[in-house]
């Protein structure tokens, strides 16, 4: 007994050294409630409703449009037979379409599946075939990486967007051939009627984060619905979102195709 405390008092993590690092106004720890982690979009935006959610290329997205649009795509998502437990990909930079699709897919207790923008047609496929993901919801720049391994997979369905979508002036570009139009999709759902859901906050999955090295894709990351809503409120109070220079690019490449 007196080694094992002996060792947890050399562990440099015995001290927590991390915590000095914390603002001010961020507790040291906290109790969060056994909920889905859909539900931190619902309470965002019954509270915060016409408050923005997201500014991307000049344009706002407020938290009741937000999930409002959520809430269509998960509508059109279960149209295509997403159910509980169904992976549906996301290769996605950082706009407000992967915020939709995140929280459309864990509305449904579906499993988001992230798939890194960058990835080459082989990681893709890798990762698609490990995940036995059925939707991929992606770029119309970077359609062209899904479709060349659509037929290795079991993807049945892509679905594409744009970045000029959600932009000060938005343009809806048409999906490439064999491809869904993500702003048709949500379109076409007037007002959405989303099934019951029974989820399991604590043991059911709502995401999957696969790891990368050098060398190869690594396992992935289960994360639980209720881990995942904690970690949202845990960075929340820290998070300054910047410019991602990957943003940038796309976005330059996708005025360019768009002229």
């Amino acid at each position: 007994m007196s080694s094992i405390r002996e060792k947890q008092q050399l562990s440099p993590y015995a001290e927590r050294p991390w915590l000095k690092h914390y603002d001010y106004w961020v507790p040291e720890q906290t109790n969060f409630a056994r909920q889905p982690v859909h539900q931190i979009l619902n309470l965002a935006a019954a509270q915060f409703h016409d408050r923005p959610a997201t500014v991307f290329l000049g344009a706002k997205l407020t938290f009741s449009e937000l999930k409002e649009r959520a809430d269509r795509l998960a509508m059109a998502l279960s149209r295509l037979g997403i159910r509980k437990g169904d992976r549906v990909g996301i290769m996605l930079p950082n706009c407000p379409q992967y915020l939709i699709s995140f929280f459309a897919i864990v509305r449904l207790g579906a499993i988001v599946t992230n798939v890194n923008p960058i990835y080459t047609p082989r990681e893709v496929a890798l990762v698609a075939k490990d995940s036995g993901m059925r939707v991929m919801i992606t770029l119309d720049l970077l359609a062209g990486t899904v479709l060349g391994v659509q037929a290795e997979t079991q993807i049945e369905q892509i679905i594409t967007t744009s970045l000029g979508e959600y932009s000060t002036y938005p343009e809806t570009a048409a999906a490439p051939e064999g491809a869904l139009s993500f702003s048709e999709m949500i379109a076409g759902v007037s007002a959405p009627e989303l099934p019951h859901v029974e989820i399991d906050a604590e043991e059911d999955i709502a995401a999957l984060v696969y790891s990368y090295s050098m060398h190869a894709l690594g396992r992935a990351v289960c994360a639980a619905r209720r881990r995942s809503l904690s970690v949202g409120h845990s960075i929340l109070p820290r998070l300054r979102i910047g410019r991602w220079s990957l943003v940038r690019r796309l976005a330059r490449r996708d005025a360019n195709t768009h002229r």
